[in-house]
């Protein structure tokens, strides 16, 4: 896409983002009502405890497949660093985190 613009960069980046995160996403929105009723049968409560772990596993692997399909290089796998420190040591939401590495990379290719 980087041959049609920045424009087109940026649909291919929504675009991508809904495809990845979408079906986990509706997934675990179509089941919440069904998780809160079925919470209360200690059976159900340990299996949808597993079904949780599965929809976060989708995540990890929906960012790994994204990850491997990067070239190589060491700026990448710092800036995965400085995220995962971000979100694991304070309290600044994801969205505003992202925000952030966009315009840093806009800055640096400005």
């Amino acid at each position: 896409m980087s041959d049609y613009g920045p424009l087109w960069q940026m649909i291919g980046c929504v675009f991508a983002t809904f495809a990845v995160f979408l079906p986990s996403t509706l997934l675990l929105f179509f089941l919440f009502p069904v998780y809160q009723h079925l919470r209360q049968y200690v059976v159900i409560y340990r299996a949808l405890e597993g079904f949780n772990a599965a929809i976060v596993g989708f995540v990890w692997a929906s960012g790994f497949v994204l990850f491997q399909a990067m070239p190589f290089e060491w700026t990448n796998v710092v800036v995965a660093a400085i995220t995962f420190s971000i979100l694991y040591f304070t309290r600044i939401p994801a969205p505003f985190i992202v925000i952030g590495w966009l315009l840093l990379g806009w800055a640096m290719n400005a």
